[in-house]
């Protein structure tokens, strides 16, 4: 039976990286094609696709049981995705007598127009047109972000998709528009136009509204009081949200806040700035459209709704006009800064389609290009970089970026370590495949680097790299960097047979005698085979002196002299013990930054 959630959300914390959908809805059509709805409970399937899902990398948590199917399922029908939950009679899936969804048939017999199949939990227009794209496993691209909008256009609470309990009498809202609306009021009131992860947690999530008057006053006193107080924001919102006094948990507001934010930037109408969520630039005219949509707020039945959100069709704002600026406007900026001449020639006969596909491809081959400018430009950040990893080793941890002081995560640590070799230049790899974490549109890290694989790796003429930091120490530094990092780097051994391979981890203030030990043996694979690996590891304050000597000092760009320290450092373990390998790496990074003399 459905609850009146005490929070707002968006999609479930299951599902937080948007990019891995795609791949879930492959999984899910192939198993639903020959599955026997008829002869199973929806238990079994929903535990079925749970196996799946974790095989395919679509989740990283192996829940048990059906965790996984049936938090996917209320994801995808939330957003549009695929059909609502069918009837259930006991622990069955209530179907007609040819074993087909009863709802979907009802639907498409009012709607021909939508083409489906109709099996329980079918790929709606929609959803087939999100499962044909592919994806990098690190963001959203240019096609997939217009599918999100389409979703977050129409998507409304509570809704067919989307219930909410019988006894609830409040209003019908759209939360995108929710959102657009909040920032665009505090723009006019002179206040900064952004919602903090704080607001969206404590304030705006606790209404189920479509009026922001009393949401915008909150945020005003929420912003007046924090100033008037020391500390950080997060401490005087959670003694805010307890004050409400209500049935859920300060972190579990925060979890929503989290999956709100990631469905708001799914739409790529807004970025992130520091923590807080602010429009895209180049979007807020598409903003300003939305905000002036009349939305059916009681005047649509459930069977339009549905219509309207799974058809995938062009948004009510999207004339011709508007396609054909958004595909020039992105052109122009390719000519302009990149000097790439357009591969589509855009003129009174272009079809919607067309310029559609022509924004999709212009607009990625943009953020392609703009990350290698990015890079490039990394060279001249020295001491920026520096003052991050100076900072990121004090006792708060606390970072400065887009001109907010931060409490550094371990996304941000990666996010500065990856700068540190960007500096180097000379990569030979693709530059967005030296990372495996995702970025925003200012190449801010937004998430920590996928499991399964390092969190950087870095192809050079002579070697190849692999980096992976961690601010892990005592025993979960051993047992969580330990193996993981030794197989990335032995993984890497199969991939460039004719390169030496390198691993570097970073640790905080101290590597542990245990993770010395391991990293200077051999090991067993599960064929049995033993193999080494070269892993130096070192601390923060290790690898701030090399960085501090290469790039400020000696203002040396050249990978071979890192490489150099890579050898000297490693060129012992095999014959010391953990803690006096320990000692050479001490003393040969002292050496070498202090006199340029190598051990």
């Amino acid at each position: 039976m459905p609850k009146v959630p005490e929070n707002v959300g968006i999609g479930n914390t299951t599902f937080r990286r948007p990019w891995r959908i795609p791949i879930g809805l492959r999984v899910l059509e192939e198993l639903i094609q020959a599955y026997p709805f008829n002869k199973k409970t929806s238990d079994n399937f929903e535990k079925d696709l749970n196996e799946k899902l974790i095989k395919n990398g679509v989740v990283e948590s192996e829940k048990p049981s059906a965790w996984n199917g049936r938090k996917f399922l209320a994801n995808c029908i939330q957003f549009g995705f695929i059909a609502i939950r069918p009837d259930k009679k006991k622990d069955q899936y209530k179907l007609n007598n040819k074993n087909l969804d009863e709802k979907i048939v009802e639907i498409i017999k009012k709607y021909p127009e939508i083409k489906m199949n109709t099996k329980p939990y079918s790929l709606t227009p929609l959803g087939k047109m999100l499962k044909n794209t592919d994806s990098d496993g690190k963001e959203l691209t240019a096609e997939q972000k217009d599918i999100f909008l389409k979703s977050m256009f129409y998507h409304k609470q509570p809704s067919p998709a989307q219930k909410y309990s019988s006894s609830y009498d409040g209003e019908t809202f759209y939360p995108l528009k929710l959102y657009i609306d909040i920032i665009i009021e505090l723009k006019k009131k002179k206040m900064e136009p952004h919602i903090t992860p704080s607001e969206m947690a404590v304030i705006v999530n606790d209404y189920k509204t479509n009026s922001i008057e009393n949401i915008i006053s909150e945020i005003i006193d929420f912003r007046s009081r924090f100033k008037k107080q020391k500390g950080f924001e997060r401490i005087l919102a959670k003694r805010w949200f307890e004050n409400k006094k209500r049935n859920v948990q300060y972190e579990t507001a925060t979890a929503y806040m989290d999956t709100n934010f990631a469905a708001a930037i799914s739409t790529g109408l807004f970025t992130k700035k520091g923590k807080k969520l602010i429009f895209v630039e180049e979007k807020k005219h598409i903003c300003e459209l939305i905000s002036n949509h009349q939305y059916p707020y009681e005047n649509e039945d459930d069977l339009e709704y549905l219509k309207n959100l799974w058809l995938g069709d062009l948004l009510p704002f999207e004339d011709k006009n508007l396609l054909k600026n958004e595909a020039k406007n992105i052109i122009k900026k390719l000519e302009k800064e990149h000097k790439i001449k357009p591969s589509i020639v855009i003129n009174k006969v272009t079809s919607n389609d067309e310029l559609k596909k022509a924004y999709y491809r212009s607009k990625d081959q943009y953020s392609i290009l703009q990350e290698i400018d990015y890079y490039k430009d990394q060279k001249n950040r020295a001491n920026e970089i520096l003052k991050l990893l100076n900072d990121i080793q004090s006792s708060k941890q606390e970072i400065l970026i887009d001109n907010e002081i931060l409490k550094a995560e371990p996304h941000h640590l990666e996010w500065i370590v990856w700068r540190i070799f960007l500096a180097i230049n000379n990569i030979h790899n693709e530059i967005k495949s030296t990372r495996n974490f995702p970025v925003d549109d200012n190449f801010i890290a937004s998430h920590h680097a996928k499991s399964g694989v390092e969190d950087m790796f870095f192809e050079f003429e002579n070697y190849v790299l692999n980096v992976e930091p961690s601010f892990k120490t005592g025993r979960s530094q051993i047992k969580d960097e330990s193996e993981p990092v030794f197989f990335h780097c032995a993984k890497k051994n199969l991939e460039f047979p004719n390169k030496p391979v390198y691993s570097l981890f970073v640790g905080n203030k101290k590597i542990e005698t245990e993770l010395l030990n391991y990293f200077s043996k051999s090991h067993y694979d599960q064929k049995d085979n033993l193999i080494s690996a070269n892993i130096l590891p070192i601390t923060f304050r290790q690898l701030h002196d090399i960085f501090k000597y290469l790039f400020i000092d000696k203002q040396s760009l050249d990978p071979i002299l890192f490489k150099e320290i890579l050898d000297q450092c490693l060129k012992k373990k095999d014959k010391l013990d953990a803690i006096s390998w320990g000692n050479h790496i001490e003393k040969t990074i002292s050496n070498y930054t202090l006199n340029n003399k190598l051990i």
